[in-house]
C-alpha cells in the first residue's frame, strides 16, 4: 500500500504545473521528488517535509554566501547580510 502511496506521489509531481515550469533543472526536480516522496512517508522514519525544506533552503543560502565571499565580500558583511554571525559565516565558508 505504501508503494502505490509513493508513486501516486511521484506521478502528480512528474505531471504538475511546478515540474513542467522547472525546465530541465535537474537539481530543482530533485528537490522536488524529495519532497514528495517525504509528503508520503510517515511514522517518524523520514525527515518532515518541513526540515527538508529548510535543509534546501539553508543549502542554497550557503551557496550564495560561498559565492559572495569568493567574489570578495568580506565575512562581516555576509553575516549582516544573511543575518548571521560572523562565526557562522566562517565556518560555512570553510565547510565544502
Amino acid at each position: 500500500m505504501k508503494a502505490l502511496k509513493l508513486i501516486s506521489a511521484i506521478w502528480r509531481t512528474v505531471n504538475s504545473m511546478e515540474w513542467q515550469s522547472a525546465g530541465y533543472d535537474a537539481e530543482l526536480h530533485t528537490e522536488m521528488m524529495a519532497l514528495a516522496v517525504a509528503d508520503e512517508l510517515d511514522g517518524g522514519r523520514a525527515p518532515t517535509p518541513e526540515a527538508m525544506r529548510s535543509a534546501l533552503n539553508r543549502g542554497r543560502r550557503d551557496t550564495r554566501i560561498r559565492k559572495q565571499r569568493d567574489d570578495g565580500a568580506k565575512l562581516s558583511v555576509l553575516a549582516k547580510r544573511h543575518g548571521l554571525s560572523v562565526r557562522q559565516v566562517r565556518r560555512i565558508v570553510k565547510r565544502v
